[in-house]
This record gives C-alpha cells, structure tokens and sequence, in this order.
C-alpha cells in the first residue's frame, strides 16, 4: 500500500524542514513544500495530495481559514494545522469544524503522527459518510412513494421529488415549515380535518397509519386520496430525532378497486339473470313451439286462431327479453368471425340514418387502416344500434351523433388508466353524442338489468345491460364518459386480431320444413321440451327415441338394435352434460350425428372453441321449423350410414 501523500504550508523554512523530515521518518510521502497560501491553493489543485499540513498564525486565521474552506469543499482534502500557539478560543473555532485537526510546535513524533493518522481517518470517515448521504438521496429520490422527514420539533427536513408533486411544495419551499402546513390531511366523507400523525409518533415512538379515506389537501388546495404511515427515525442512542411519512396518491387504485365491485356486482346479477333466462327458455320453447304447432293444424277462417296468435306473439316477445337477459349475463351462443368494425359501420349507416331521424346529423370518423377484430357481426350489429337508439333519445330536439373507430397501441410507458384498462393493442369503437348527458351517480348503474332513466312505458332498462354482456363475452371492454349538459361517449374495445383466412362456408338453409325417416335420439331433462322436440320431430317422419339424460341414453341404447342417425341433447343436464353424453354414443356410433339445444351457455362447454370446430347448436326457444330444418341439414352435411 503506497504511503499517503502530504503537502505542506510553512512560512519558516527551518520549522518546515523538520516536518518534512519527521513525516518521511514516520512513513509518509512530502510531495512538495510551499511558502505562501496562494502557491498552495495552486500547486493542491495540481498534485492532489492526501492531506494539508498548514501552518496557522493568529494574526492571519481568517484568511487562513477561508482557504481550508475552499480545499474542503471544493477539493475534499482534509487539513491538519500546525501552530506555536494555545490560544483556547481560536483551537476551539477550528476543532469544532471537523474534519480540522492541529498539532502544537515545537512537534513531538507521537503528537505529528496521531495528529495525521486522526486528520486523515475523520477525512475518510467523513467521505464515507458523505457517499452514504449522496446514495441514501438518490434511493430516496428514486422511490415512487412520497417520502417527507421532520425534525423531533415537527418541522419538515426532507421532501423527495414524489412528494414534491403530491403536495405541490417544492423541498425548498417546505424545509422549516411545520408539517401541519405541508401535510394537511382530511376525511373524505365529511372533509373534517385530520390530526398530523407526527406528535403522536414522537409521543409514542410507534409507527400510525392514517385511516382509509384520508384526502392530502395540496398546495393549490386540491385533494386527492392517499395511503400513508409514519414511523419515528431514532438515532444511534435509540433516540427519536423525528419523523418520517410515507404516502402514495391512491386515486388509480381506488377507480380500479370501484371497477371490481362493479363487475363482481354485474358478474353476480349476471348469474341470476342467466338461470332465470335459463328456465324461461325452457318454457317459452314449448309456449312457443307448441303455439306454432297449432297455428299450423288451424285453419285459416278458425275463430280460435286469432288468440293463439296473441300468446305466440306473447311469447315471441318474452324470448327477445330473456334473449337481453343472456346478452348480459355473457351467456349466449356467439359465431365470432375476423372482421374490420370498419366495414360493420359503413353497412349500418343507412339504417342508423332512418333510425335516429332526419333532425339529428349522423357522422362517422373512421380510421382507414382500421385493424381486425374477432367478433359476432350480428351482435356488434346489436351494440351499435343500442347505443345510437339511446342516443337519438338523448337528443329530444336533435343534435349530433358520431361513430369513431381507432386503433390503440399501449406503450410502455402509459398506464391501463390512460386507456380504460386497456393494456393490449385494441381496436376502439366509439358512439358520441351532443345530448342531455348523464350524473355520476346514474352512470354508476347504467349497465344494471332494468336500469332505466326512461318513463315508464319507454324502455326495458336491458339495452345496455345486453351491451355489457356483449361486448364483455366478446373480451371486450366498455366504459362511458359523460357530463349533465355535454353529451355522453361509450367507448367499446376488442382485442386486436390477425386476419387469417376466410371463415367456413356455412351450411344451407331451408325455408320450409324438410323432414325424413332417419332415426334421432332426444336427450333432454325437461320432460315437456323433451315430449315437444320428439312431437315434432315424430310429425315429420323421423323415427325418435328419447331419454331424460345421459344415464336414460345408454339403457335406451341397449335396447335398441338399429344406428342412431342424430343425437338432439341439451347441452346442461343433471350429473351428465350434452357434450359427455355425445362423446359416450359416439364411441358406439361413430357415424352419429349431434345437435346441441341451449337456453344459455354455461361452463360446462366453452362455446367459443366449439364453434370454431363445426359443432351445432340451436338455441332456446326455436321454433318447430328451425328444429326439423337444423336436423335435416346436419344429415345432409354427411350422407348418414342406413
């Protein structure tokens, strides 16, 4: 280890002599002597050395002084000084200033080297302490929480830059203040001033939380919500010394942890609405499609007909709100497809035109190179048109109604608050309008089933329920923005797709009810949507077998001898589901066809990846036709084994 090298100030040339020879006796390096305070402020900028020892005269001490303030600070070089004197007051203004250490002339080897080997290891000390200080800044500085310190007195010592822009003080402008008057905190419900946790810290030496709730009132005197605790600081004696608050802006959380509650509530009447849709389609499916039977047994002149009518058209209508049901609930059978929204909007704009009226300006501001998305067409046909239907009625005296499509790139650097949650490229669809515009509160509940802001008479309260349902089956977001007055905006996100390749060509449809002679097992647990679907399949020729579930299927099989052409099932039944019971048969009829019936779509299938295998559905309530129709066209997608 190289010897520390040590520069030297002394006017008297004999008494620098035999500090030069002293310290090289004692091991250390002279770089150089010098005679006057300016050749040593000059030659310490260019060698550097490790230490200074100066020699100090009384008469000169401030100027002297001065000097070691500029090597201090300006060089970090410890000072030792030497000097003939004791005066007690003028040794006591330097050794109070550390790291300045003296040693006494005529010099003593033991005096000079504890004299050195102490100025050099506070010089040391006092470096470590200042990188430790330099680092502790920087980490405190880079903390993404807020950190403010005080003294045992209260007073702020210590803001960090996130702290900074919560309050809207500057560290400057704080530092001395009392902490009352940078950290005002009060109840968000009532607005009541909250006591400052600091007394009570350093009463108590114990670390406070502030209460859920708590606004921070800034600077400019607006508040935001925070989070926060505050801890005594103690020093090496275990004595507190002060107090240091941590607090972060909660507002973000807040919004994301209303929005849970939200669709935890919508998830949870969601749940309700699809059973009882569930239920209802049972029953509207044998309403219906045995009203339907009748009509066709009737003859055009029977005085009775005219009343069947009535209930089916009854019927009709209660299926189209259990159908709203199911949108919200997220229980539908959807046929997504690779579309541009693009092209959905320019097909409906003629439509929407007569829809909202001559008295209200339609516009559509779509972007051209608009990306694809994954979606049913005929729902997000749905979704438009809601959302414009509402908005006409917002504009009782007309205005102007906007539909915009964009594509949203997330960067790195945005949030998901920037965008509505959104944290993926999307593809946004956007419904604006001039009109009355809606409260907080009322857009708190809109998406609510039977929600409604309409008279009585005038709406449902289920169009934008169904919209939820829709766009959130879809793996889409939806959020609204609106002010009393203003306006209202919803805007829609899908998730951004690769277009690859043209959907399948689906099967074709009849118009008319083709029966045949085939043989179709019916597997169902309601026992009069059972006895309807085996009624009609029976009136078109078809020789039916049928069973209560999936135990009954296999006890029928057994006893029957011939192939089973088409298995008709419902897809959610008692201790076997649909899709159970055809994997079952099919592995005795491997030539089996299978028709699904659902009144809503349940976990049990995910109906998504069955329908992009090719697998059929038909959804509750049909119609008899749509049956026979469906039937007959599985059979003929693949000649059946006879």
């Amino acid at each position: 280890m190289s010897a520390n090298r040590i520069l030297v100030l002394e006017d008297d040339e004999s008494i620098a002599t035999d500090i030069q020879q002293r310290l090289e006796k004692l091991g250390y390096a002279v770089c150089e002597v010098v005679h006057s305070g300016e050749t040593l402020l000059a030659r310490v900028e260019t060698l550097r050395p490790d230490l200074v020892i100066m020699s100090m005269s009384i008469q000169t001490d401030l100027a002297q002084h001065e000097s070691t303030r500029h090597l201090l600070d300006q060089l970090q070089i410890p000072v030792l000084y030497s000097t003939m004197h004791a005066d007690p007051i003028a040794l006591q203004s330097l050794t109070h200033e550390k790291p300045f250490c003296y040693v006494r002339t005529p010099l003593d080897d033991q005096d000079l080297h504890r004299a050195v080997a102490m100025a050099l290891y506070r010089h040391q000390a006092e470096a470590k302490l200042r990188k430790m200080e330099r680092w502790l800044a920087a980490t405190l500085n880079s903390v993404g929480d807020a950190v403010l310190a005080t003294d045992v007195e209260g007073r702020v010592t210590y803001l960090n830059p996130s702290a900074e822009v919560l309050t809207g003080w500057t560290s400057l402008e704080a530092t001395d203040r009392p902490v009352s008057e940078i950290f005002k905190t009060m109840r968000a419900d009532a607005h009541t001033p909250v006591e400052s946790p600091v007394m009570k810290v350093i009463q108590g030496g114990v670390v406070l939380q502030l209460a859920e709730g708590t606004l921070l009132q800034r600077k400019d005197g607006t508040t935001i919500p925070i989070d926060d605790s505050a801890a005594p600081i103690r020093d090496e004696k275990e004595q507190i010394i002060g107090v240091v608050i941590i607090f972060r802006d909660v507002s973000i959380h807040r919004r994301f942890e209303q929005q849970l509650r939200e669709a935890q509530k919508l998830d949870s009447v969601g749940q309700l609405a699809g059973g009882i849709a569930h239920d209802f389609n049972n029953l509207l499916t044998v309403i219906n499609g045995s009203c339907s039977m009748l009509l066709m047994s009737m003859a055009s002149d029977d005085p009775q007909k005219a009343k069947v009518e009535m209930i089916k058209e009854a019927g009709d209508r209660a299926a189209a709100l259990t159908y709203q049901l199911l949108a919200f609930s997220r229980r539908q059978i959807l046929v997504p497809k690779i579309l541009n929204l693009n092209d959905v909007v320019a097909s409906m704009v003629r439509l929407l035109g007569e829809l909202i009226g001559e008295d209200i300006e339609l516009l559509t501001v779509l972007e051209p190179t608009t990306a694809y998305v994954k979606v049913d067409s005929g729902q997000i046909e749905q979704v438009i048109m809601n959302l414009a239907v509402n908005s006409r009625d917002a504009m009782p005296c007309g205005g102007k109604l906007t539909i915009t499509t964009k594509n949203l790139e997330i960067h790195g650097q945005e949030t998901r608050a920037d965008h509505d949650g959104i944290d993926c490229p999307s593809v946004m669809l956007a419904v604006s309008d001039t009109g009355e515009g809606m409260d907080g509160d009322t857009q708190k509940h809109i998406y609510e089933p039977f929600f409604t802001t309409k008279v009585v008479g005038k709406g449902t309260g289920l169009g934008l329920s169904m919209i939820y349902g829709i766009v959130r089956q879809s793996g889409g977001r939806i959020a609204c923005s609106s002010e009393i007055g203003k306006g209202t905006t919803f805007r829609v996100y899908f998730p951004r797709v690769m277009q690859d390749g043209a959907e399948p060509t689906p099967l074709p449809t009849h118009t008319e009810a083709v029966g045949g002679s085939e043989t179709v097992l019916v597997v169902e647990d309601e026992n009069l949507v059972r006895k309807l679907v085996r009624t009609i399949l029976e009136s078109h020729g078809y020789f039916v077998l049928d069973a209560q579930g999936g135990e009954g299927a296999f006890d029928v099989c057994r006893s029957h001898m011939g192939p089973i052409h088409v298995l008709v099932t419902d897809v959610v039944m008692p201790r076997m589901k649909g899709n159970e019971v055809a994997d079952l048969l099919q592995s005795i009829y491997p030539e089996m066809k299978v028709l699904y019936m659902s009144g809503y779509m349940a976990d049990s299938i995910d109906h998504l990846e069955v329908v992009g295998t090719g697998i059929q559905f038909l959804p509750k309530p049909f119609s008899p036709l749509d049956l026979v129709n469906k039937v007959r066209e599985l059979l003929d997608s693949h000649p059946a084994v006879i």
